[in-house]
């Protein structure tokens, strides 16, 4: 299965998560929003392309783990102000923000991260002193290699769940690689552009970069 071999996802984990709406979706977007947070590297219209699933339509834990990385990323917001990556993460992911919490105001002030709210709402953090619930690991794409092909839709009276055909998203960012000689050592390595890891058939729509 194409999922297990990229994601090294289990199969019982996909099962229980296929069986339960877009729950594999947004396991894969709060990893690779965790991904991108901690490389400093944003690509426009990445994270907002990935994030176009129902929110509610997935298990609450994984909502939880959700609301646990806004806070952890908003709090970068804080710290680095709104022109760096944790708060441009925080725009592209805002309209599942705002699904979640049933708050449509907070589509007023989609230019002004600096104002978005924490989720203050106990139940829906996740305890910080354990690890995310079954996390998935996004591996390191070979230079070079090809994109994983899309599924095609099933036609008729198919009985795949519609959620199965994106499961062949394969997006991550990889390792720096190490140094290979003494004036290497010490250089700071640059952050990989997203982009060449999102596959061809997931439509990103150009935003403007704040």
């Amino acid at each position: 299965m194409l999922v297990k071999e990229e994601f090294g996802v289990p199969d019982h984990l996909l099962r229980d998560r296929v069986a339960h709406g877009d729950s594999v979706l947004l396991s894969i977007l709060i990893h690779i929003s965790r991904q991108v947070n901690r490389a400093g590297s944003w690509t426009s219209g990445i994270l907002s392309s990935l994030s176009k699933f129902n929110i509610l339509n997935t298990l609450p834990e994984l909502q939880h783990e959700f609301c646990t990385m806004w806070n952890e990323i908003h709090q970068g917001v804080t710290n680095q102000g709104s022109s760096r990556t944790p708060a441009k993460i925080l725009r592209d992911i805002l309209p599942l923000y705002v699904a979640l919490h049933q708050d449509n105001s907070l589509d007023f002030i989609l230019e002004q991260p600096s104002s978005y709210p924490q989720c203050n709402i106990a139940e829906h953090r996740s305890d910080p002193t354990t690890d995310a619930p079954d996390a998935i690991s996004v591996p390191t794409q070979p230079s070079g290699s090809p994109d994983a092909s899309p599924h095609n839709s099933t036609s008729g009276g198919g009985t795949a769940p519609p959620q199965a055909q994106e499961l062949n998203i394969t997006a991550g960012l990889p390792s720096p690689p190490g140094p290979s000689t003494n004036s290497e050592i010490g250089e700071t390595p640059q952050a990989q552009p997203l982009s060449q890891f999102i596959p061809a058939h997931i439509q990103i729509a150009p935003q403007n970069v704040m």
